[in-house]
């Protein structure tokens, strides 16, 4: 069967995507003058200036330790909750909201990290976090969510993707356990910690590049829907595995697909940029990602339309990583 590029992954779901041209203007004959990045700055009374604060969108509460940060969405008169996921490309509703929905648009195969499952696509509804209406992703997945919340023992009735977050400046700050969406800001920011280059992969998800031991650097997807720590594909896994005489243990890891054993070991260090976090945990599986055990050990804030990450040490940043526990990804 020909699978389609619908991925549930850390619940991914393609969208068609569109691409900017970069356009090469003739060089103007007068002088030429640097455009603004940002609002400009406004002279006080005072001798000082008044350096204009980026707007908030919205702030919610969030735990401290790792686990899935979970949003509250209002939708028709009630509210639930939604796991935010930057591994997802869309948005999703449990299976418990299908008859609200309407008449599905279409139905996709769909990969998961367990069997594929096909699902069914609808136009999205009028749903809101916060100020922000969800309608924005245009379309949504609607999937079983049922296991997911049996293992977890938490009430998720769904995922807000990248569709919805990618316009926004987001911060999580998991040392006070806020989270902050922002309009886009375009100054720098040096109290927001040191900035990281990203960028957005063909399925619109922020990858930025990581080194490991053995001199191996490559992409990893930011998924704030996996509470591990590293995931590498099983072919990268295996080749680390054997070039450092790795130890591995059996783990397992609850996804949409069902739930999937898998192995784990523990290298040397994770780089990203000029930060190590040494003694980290592996695990094996069928893709790159960089999820909640590696991301709150910082103050992170994902600027997503400047295609930046700042990172600040965070009270965890030295936690040792723990091996042989169950984690959970919802791809």
């Amino acid at each position: 069967m020909k699978m389609s590029r619908y991925i549930a992954g850390s619940l991914v779901v393609v969208a068609s995507l569109q691409y900017l041209a970069v356009i090469a203007a003739k060089p103007a004959t007068g002088p030429v003058t640097r455009p603004a990045t940002g609002p400009a700055l406004r002279a006080t009374t005072g001798p000082a200036l008044r350096i204009p604060q980026p707007k908030v969108v919205a702030e919610f509460d969030i735990p401290r330790d790792g686990r899935l940060i979970l949003l509250p969405v209002r939708f028709e008169g009630k509210t639930y909750k939604f796991a935010l996921d930057t591994g997802a490309s869309h948005c999703f509703f449990d299976e418990s909201f299908r008859s609200r929905l309407g008449k599905p648009v279409k139905t996709k195969n769909v990969k998961t990290a367990g069997a594929p499952r096909k699902l069914r696509v609808y136009t999205a509804p009028n749903a809101f976090l916060g100020p922000v209406n969800l309608k924005e992703s245009k379309f949504v997945v609607c999937a079983d969510m049922k296991m997911i919340r049996q293992t977890a023992g938490l009430d998720i009735r769904g995922i807000i993707g990248m569709s919805v977050v990618r316009k926004y400046v987001l911060r999580i700050d998991f040392d006070r356990g806020r989270l902050a969406l922002f309009e886009p800001y375009y100054r720098k920011r040096p109290q927001w910690g040191r900035a990281v280059p990203i960028r957005f992969n063909e399925l619109g998800l922020p990858v930025v590049k990581a080194r490991l031991p053995a001199g191996i650097e490559t992409d990893f997807i930011l998924d704030t829907c996996n509470t591990n720590s590293v995931a590498l594909s099983k072919l990268l896994f295996e080749y680390i595995v054997k070039e450092k005489a790795l130890k591995t243990d059996d783990s397992h890891i609850v996804t949409l697909g069902g739930t999937v054993r898998h192995r784990q070991a523990r290298i040397a260090g994770v780089s990203v940029g000029d930060f190590t976090c040494k003694d980290m945990i592996i695990d094996e599986g069928n893709f790159f990602g960089l999820g909640l055990g590696w991301l709150n050990r910082f103050c992170v804030t994902f600027d997503f339309p400047g295609w930046k990450m700042y990172l600040k040490k965070g009270a965890q940043f030295n936690r040792p990583d723990e091996a042989g526990m169950a984690g959970m990804c919802v791809r």
